[in-house]
């Protein structure tokens, strides 16, 4: 519950940040909300890791992308949450793309499950409602290793998708197909 408040009131308040002083990170470190300050008073034992990128437009339309880090370390698991969704559906529209029999309207199950959604269902639910359920089932249309393989051949090598979202099999390797 605190990773979840304390990523959104962070979100919330780097969106309002104007001061070139500090860095937004260090401010909202700062804060005396009582759920950020339990976390930046024990980055170790919430192993925080912050990565966040300013998207500034200038008046001629050129963007302007400023990196801010805290604590980060290569060496250290970083647990991504969400992010991982939007690399698993852009993977699975390009495998759809190459297949002739299936386009993002056609409705499949994953193994025995009733529930029936189309890939299209299942990439809105992931972008409107950032839904585990769907992204997990493009993870099962694709799999670990496919994922990992055409990760790595866009030149994200120390990038891994590992499990599922949120699921009790979320480590197993097989998936359910």
């Amino acid at each position: 519950m605190y990773k979840s408040l304390f990523l959104i009131s962070l979100l919330c308040f780097l969106s309002g940040c104007k001061s070139a002083k500090n860095s937004p990170i260090t401010q909202i470190l700062k804060s005396d909300n009582s759920a950020i300050k339990k976390v930046a008073d024990q980055p170790e034992h919430y192993e925080l890791q912050i990565i966040y990128t300013s998207v500034k437009r200038k008046n001629d339309g050129k963007v302007i992308l400023k990196d801010y880090k805290y604590n980060v370390d290569a060496s250290n698991y970083f647990y991504p949450a969400s992010t991982v969704k939007l690399p698993i559906s852009v993977l699975a529209l390009e495998k759809l793309n190459k297949m002739k029999d299936l386009d993002v309207n056609t409705v499949f199950t994953v193994d025995n499950d009733t529930t029936k959604a189309s890939f299209s269902d299942d990439l809105r639910k992931i972008f409107a409602v950032s839904s585990n359920e769907a992204s997990n089932d493009l993870y099962e249309f694709m799999g670990r290793d496919y994922i990992n393989s055409k990760l790595n051949e866009k030149g994200l090598k120390e990038v891994r998708i590992n499990h599922r979202l949120s699921t009790p099999n979320s480590g197993a390797s097989q998936t359910k197909k």
